[in-house]
């Protein structure tokens, strides 16, 4: 019996071992963005002052902050310079129609209609 037990604690001490030197060795190999993710509230404010950048057609500050973003370089590989007002443009018509939508529901809400199911995406 004592040597199954032996055999047992030295089987738990190897596991232990094998389990925490792999984990070091992943933290060596994580790089530094994903060990500092940004937080709630870090990400809502990017996306606020990138949403200002872009509803001012400020082209530059809108670079620097995607830039820095984690999915920054797939967006810099479309929207450029060359065709940055057709974004801006685009843009604005999405708040427009937002805008238009809530219209909408205030006008279906006063004449007493149910709202609309929210689209599928």
């Amino acid at each position: 019996m004592k040597k199954y037990t032996t055999i047992g604690a030295v089987m738990t001490l190897i596991l232990v071992f094998t389990f925490t030197m792999l984990g070091a060795s992943y933290a060596d190999e994580m790089s530094e963005e994903e060990v500092s993710k940004p937080t709630i509230e870090e990400r809502q404010e990017m996306r606020s002052a990138i949403h200002e950048a872009i509803s001012n057609g400020d082209y530059d500050t809108w670079y620097s902050l995607v830039s820095e973003s984690p999915r920054g370089a797939k967006i810099l590989e479309i929207i450029n310079e060359s065709n940055w007002d057709q974004f801006v443009e685009a843009h604005q018509l999405i708040e427009e129609g937002r805008a238009k939508m809530q219209e909408a529901h205030s006008i279906m809400e006063e004449l007493g209609l149910p709202k609309p199911p929210k689209p599928k995406q």
